[in-house]
């Protein structure tokens, strides 16, 4: 029988649904996965979940169990080796439209004082690598990718200069999103300890459609940098 628009399981048969999954054991569930793996969604299909889900926001007690570093730390790198490659077998690529969607949801998240600690969390155990923790001069806990960042915000906090780290995200002309490392009296600052092949790339696109971007590239430049800041 056909449900109608809108309908929805009770919140007693939700918690039945929870606790039947709960009980499954590994291999059933394991039978699930391999059943559902491969499988790709029909674009009206993800359309209807998309609407569904808009203007939709978890709770703080749901969002603690998500990021609960328990729940982190079972992502192992051959667990996201292994999901990468399922995306990449399925050739998914987002639009510009959904990317700006998932911007815009993510900033109002940000609000949400709970998320952003969880977030902080998930950044300093983060398996990717190496996270360089500061405590700035505002007292901001921030995680830097590198120790040339976190070497060029402690210079900027001893000399009292204001600065914000990955504070916006600039869509590029071609269509790009790029997000600066640092915000500097109205301009960005792109730091990087070495300059691979595509290492400039977004920051070059950012200064072609006429934003003020340096690129800073070594601790040589980063020393340089410094003393143009005192001297400015």
């Amino acid at each position: 029988m056909a449900k109608a628009a809108g309908w929805k399981h009770s919140l007693e048969a939700r918690e039945k649904i929870r606790a039947a999954s709960r009980r499954q054991s590994p291999q059933t569930r394991e039978r699930i996965g391999a059943t559902q793996r491969g499988r790709v969604r029909q674009a009206e299909v993800c359309q209807k979940i998309s609407d569904a889900l808009r203007g939709r926001s978890l709770s703080a007690e749901h969002r603690a169990r998500l990021w609960t570093p328990e729940r982190h730390a079972s992502w192992t790198s051959e667990r996201r080796a292994a999901a990468s490659a399922r995306m990449k077998a399925r050739a998914y690529r987002p639009s510009n439209a959904v990317r700006q969607r998932v911007s815009a949801s993510h900033k109002r998240r940000c609000e949400d004082a709970t998320y952003k600690d969880a977030l902080v969390h998930r950044v300093m155990t983060a398996q990717g690598g190496k996270r360089f923790k500061y405590l700035d001069s505002r007292g901001r806990l921030l995680a830097f990718r590198s120790s040339y960042e976190l070497k060029y915000a402690q210079h900027l906090d001893r000399i009292g200069v204001q600065w914000d780290y990955e504070a916006d995200r600039l869509l590029l002309s071609d269509g790009r999103v790029y997000v600066p490392d640092f915000r500097v009296d109205g301009r960005y600052v792109e730091i990087k300890g070495w300059l691979g092949r595509r290492g400039s790339d977004k920051a070059e696109q950012a200064r072609r459609d006429g934003h003020d971007v340096e690129l800073i590239v070594g601790e040589q430049m980063l020393v340089e940098a410094c003393r143009e800041v005192i001297n400015g």
